[in-house]
């Protein structure tokens, strides 16, 4: 509780040195969830969407967080949860309206249902470090890959994480 603490609270300072306003991106996209650990895998097919505001902090670097929401459900069994990244990200601009970017950071997950008492074995809550770059075209749209790492045990006395990998779309207003 006191990292996520601390987290919220370098997050809320970062937010000092932005603009008032942020540009408000929509998203949706592909994602696989897995968990997995040494000798144990499993993967989930499923889908995100949801809302992002990029606070620029100078030409080239800005902070984003985001409400994302993750679904995703195999052989009878699905869960949702409810995702919060707080990524610090650059642009790099190419020219004629093209412009990579790359941003990571923490963030954390919620569960916020499951099937077949998923959350009976894996773990409701997860902090994770989140990894994504993509493509900005006309400063309007954007093709998003990346992929979050777990960082806490999902099952209690296993060493099982979940991580997520994502590809998506975004439209910036």
């Amino acid at each position: 509780m006191k990292k996520t603490l601390k987290l919220f609270v370098l997050a809320a300072a970062m937010l000092f040195g932005t603009q008032a306003f942020g540009q408000v991106t929509v998203t949706a996209g592909y994602q696989q969830p897995s968990y997995s650990a040494e000798g144990f895998s499993w993967n989930i097919n499923g889908f995100y969407a949801g809302v992002m505001t990029q606070f620029q902090m100078t030409d080239m670097l800005y902070f984003e967080p985001g409400l994302l929401f993750d679904f995703g459900a195999k052989d009878g069994d699905s869960v949702s949860y409810l995702r919060l990244p707080l990524h610090l990200g650059a642009g790099f601009a190419l020219g004629n309206g093209f412009e990579l970017f790359a941003n990571a950071g923490p963030g954390v997950a919620i569960g916020l249902f499951g099937s077949n008492d998923f959350f009976d074995v894996y773990k409701r809550f997860d902090i994770n470090l989140g990894l994504e770059g993509g493509l900005r075209i006309n400063d309007r749209y954007e093709f998003r890959i990346g992929y979050d790492w777990g960082l806490l045990k999902q099952v209690d006395d296993s060493k099982i994480h979940r991580g997520i990998m994502h590809v998506g779309l975004a439209y910036r207003f």
